[in-house]
C-alpha cells in the first residue's frame, strides 16, 4: 500500500514539491531525460505509460493495491524495471515501477517568479530540474527509498517566505512553501490530485486569398525508414472511387463535398501535382471521405483523410511517422480550473490544423486522388498543411501553439500561460473574474493567436 500527497496549493501560497530531470534507460542502451518528482511518503515508484511505451520496457502484470488520501485506490495494469541515472553524478539504479495512466497533474501548481530568489550560480548550474519553477508534466514518481538514497546533509534555506535547497546525487532541488498569485477558487471546489519540430517564419494566405498571417512550417521526422512504405497508388483510386458512387447517389452531400474540396484547393492548403510519375522521391496516398455532422454550426459535412490505409507493403504513414510528446494539459485539469471563473470564455481556433504548414520535403507523402465529377479526369494533388487523420497532426499543431505563447510572454505573460493551459486540441476553454477582465483577455489571446494565422471563433 502507499499513501502519496502530490500536491497542495491556496489562495496565497503553495507547496513546491521536488522535481528532477534524470535519464532513464531504454530497452536498447539509449539514455532519455524524463521529469520526476520526489515524494518520501510514498512507499512505491511510478511512471507513465506514455514514457514506459516511448522506451519500450519490458513489463508484466501489476497486482499491487495503490492506495493514496482518503482511502481513494487505484489499480495499475502492469508494472516494469527501469535503469534510471543521474545528470550531476555517477548515481544509478534499477528501479521497479508501477504503470499508470497518469502519474500527476502538471507541476508546480502555478509558474513562479523566482527573481528575487538568492540562488548562487553554482548551485543554479547544478539543479536537479533547472525549470523547477515552470508548470511541465511529470512522468515519475520517485519513492521513499530512491529519496532517501540520493538525499544528501547539506541544504539552505533561501530567504523568508522561500523554499529550501537540499543537495541529492541528482543535483539541488528546491522544495517548500512558497508564495504565488492569489487565486480565487469557490470554497466548494475541491481540487483532486519521434516527431521533432524544425520551426522557420513563413507567410501564406490563411482564411481568405487577400489576407496575409504568419505560419509555422513544421518538419516531420519517421520513427521507421520511409522507404518501408510500398504503393498506395491503386489503394487510393479505389477508395476513390467508392467515394465517388456515393456522391453520385447523394446530390447534396455530393454538393458539400465538392465545395469542401473547392475552399480546401482556394487556400492554398492543397495544390495540384503536375506530371507526378516523373517524380523520384517516395509518395504515400491518402485516401478521404466524408464526414457528416448535422450539429455543426460552422462544417456541416468535412473531408477527412485515412493515414491508416496500408501500402502494398502492409505498412501505411501513420505506421512511419512518430506522433509525438503531449504538449496539452488534461482535460480534466482545464475543466476543473474552469469551475474557479466567474466568467467563462469558450470558442476554438478555425482551421486549426489547417494552419500549420508541412515542410515541402514532406509533402509528397500527402498526396491525394480527386476530382469534381466522375466526367473529369482523376488528378493528383498533394496536401500544403498539417493533415486531421495522421500520426503526428494533433503534436505539431498544439506545439505551434506553444511556440505562439512563447513568443508572446513579454508581452502578455497572462495570455501566454492561458494559451499553453487553456486549450485542449482546438477548444479553447478559460475565463476571468469579471466581463472587463475576460474581454482583456480574449482579446489579447485572440491578437497572440493570429499571429501564427490561428483564428478563434464561436
Amino acid at each position: 500500500m502507499a499513501t502519496t500527497t502530490l500536491y497542495e496549493y491556496s489562495v496565497s501560497s503553495q507547496v513546491l514539491l521536488s522535481t528532477a530531470i534524470v535519464y532513464l534507460q531504454d530497452n536498447k542502451g539509449n539514455l532519455h531525460q524524463c521529469r520526476a518528482v520526489l515524494d518520501c511518503g510514498s512507499h512505491i515508484n511510478i511512471l507513465s505509460q506514455r514514457k514506459a511505451t516511448l522506451l519500450e520496457l519490458l513489463s508484466q502484470r501489476s497486482t499491487l493495491q495503490i492506495s493514496g488520501v482518503n482511502g481513494v485506490s487505484t489499480k495499475p495494469s502492469k508494472c516494469c524495471q527501469v535503469l534510471i541515472k543521474s545528470r550531476h553524478s555517477q548515481f544509478s539504479s534499477i528501479i521497479n515501477c508501477q504503470v499508470l495512466p497518469v502519474v500527476t497533474m502538471p507541476l508546480p501548481a502555478l509558474n513562479l517568479d523566482t527573481s528575487s530568489w538568492s540562488i548562487s550560480t553554482s548551485i543554479q548550474q547544478s539543479l536537479a530540474d533547472p525549470q523547477f519553477h515552470s508548470t511541465s508534466n511529470i512522468d515519475l514518481l520517485l519513492g521513499n527509498k530512491i529519496f532517501f538514497e540520493v538525499l544528501l546533509s547539506e541544504k539552505i534555506a533561501l530567504q523568508r517566505g522561500s523554499p529550501w535547497l537540499c543537495k541529492t546525487l541528482l543535483g539541488w532541488i528546491v522544495a517548500g512553501r512558497t508564495k504565488s498569485q492569489p487565486l480565487k477558487v469557490d470554497k466548494n471546489l475541491n481540487l483532486i490530485s519521434h516527431v521533432y519540430l524544425v520551426l522557420q517564419d513563413g507567410c501564406h494566405h490563411i482564411n481568405r486569398p487577400s489576407e496575409l498571417l504568419k505560419m509555422k512550417v513544421v518538419k516531420k521526422f519517421s520513427r521507421i525508414h520511409i522507404s518501408v512504405l510500398g504503393d498506395s497508388n491503386n489503394m487510393a483510386v479505389q477508395r476513390f472511387l467508392s467515394v465517388e458512387k456515393r456522391l453520385v447517389k447523394d446530390p447534396i452531400l455530393r454538393s458539400n463535398y465538392v465545395n469542401f474540396m473547392n475552399e480546401y484547393h482556394l487556400l492554398g492548403h492543397m495544390s495540384k501535382v503536375d506530371n507526378p510519375g516523373t517524380h523520384t522521391e517516395g509518395y504515400y496516398y491518402l485516401p478521404h471521405h466524408a464526414v457528416v455532422k448535422e450539429s455543426s454550426t460552422t462544417t456541416k459535412v468535412r473531408v477527412v483523410f485515412d493515414g491508416s490505409a496500408k501500402s502494398t507493403t502492409g505498412k501505411s504513414l501513420i505506421d512511419i511517422l512518430a506522433p509525438g510528446p503531449t504538449t496539452q494539459p488534461e482535460l480534466f485539469d482545464i475543466l476543473l480550473r474552469l469551475r474557479s471563473h466567474i466568467v467563462v470564455i469558450t470558442a476554438d481556433v478555425a482551421k486549426m490544423f489547417r494552419q500549420v504548414w508541412v515542410h515541402p520535403q514532406d509533402r509528397n507523402y500527402q498526396r491525394i486522388k480527386w476530382r469534381a465529377s466522375p466526367e473529369h479526369q482523376l488528378q493528383h494533388y498533394q496536401l500544403n498543411t498539417v493533415t486531421y487523420g495522421t500520426e503526428s497532426a494533433s503534436f505539431l499543431s498544439t506545439r505551434v501553439l506553444q511556440e505562439i505563447a512563447s513568443s508572446i510572454t513579454f508581452k502578455s505573460s497572462t495570455a501566454a500561460q492561458s494559451i499553453k493551459s487553456d486549450i485542449y486540441m482546438e477548444d479553447y476553454i478559460s475565463g476571468s473574474d469579471s466581463i472587463e477582465e475576460a474581454l482583456t483577455l480574449f482579446r489579447d489571446v485572440s491578437q497572440a493567436l493570429n499571429t501564427g494565422g490561428m483564428m478563434l471563433r464561436k
